[in-house]
């Protein structure tokens, strides 16, 4: 996705208006795929200070992913809004700038890192999602199994979850006793 400077580049200070489209494959987020629905088109504003470029504008792309419980498939829109610095070069100071080379910038890479800011932390197919059984692999959420998935507790380990069910900060007890206190 390209965008043309030479209006920018001859008047610094002024907004130009540009509207790009282009395709990005598959994105890869942690281990989960996302399918984006293409093309993807960028709508904006640029502007030259006579040093850097300032790139403000917003997409929107649907694409589709698994549910992290029962991997079915699960299609959902992103919609994002950016306002991104291009230098020509690459600053320590400044690790959120995008460089540009030339008369032009592309802004595949920007798009990529603001669907990638924009996405869930995980999808699920929907609200209490039931996910797969650990024993035989079925989808609670079409049918139900026979298969026992209560983990046997031994006495202590019973002691120790109801504790924790009634202080979640009650295994930290232990590390602060007064043999253990360092000044």
């Amino acid at each position: 996705m390209i965008i043309d400077l030479s209006s920018a580049l001859k008047h610094p200070g002024q907004s130009f208006p540009f509207s790009v489209e282009g395709t990005i494959e598959d994105i890869n987020l942690y281990g989960d795929v996302m399918k984006l629905q293409n093309p993807v088109e960028v709508n904006g504003t640029i502007m030259y200070t006579g040093e850097n470029f300032f790139v403000k504008g917003s997409f929107s792309v649907g694409y589709s992913t698994s549910c992290a419980l029962c991997f079915k498939e699960v299609k959902r829109n992103v919609e994002c809004t950016f306002s991104e610095e291009f230098a020509l070069d690459e600053d320590i100071s400044h690790p959120d700038r995008y460089t540009y080379l030339g008369s032009n910038i592309d802004i595949t890479k920007m798009v990529i890192d603001n669907i990638c800011l924009n996405m869930p932390l995980k999808h699920l197919c929907k609200e209490g999602c039931l996910g797969l059984c650990p024993k035989c692999g079925n989808n609670s959420n079409e049918s139900q199994c026979d298969c026992d998935v209560n983990i046997e507790q031994s006495d202590f380990n019973k002691e120790i979850v109801m504790n924790k069910k009634e202080n979640p900060f009650a295994v930290l007890e232990n590390l602060f006793s007064d043999d253990n206190e360092e000044a």
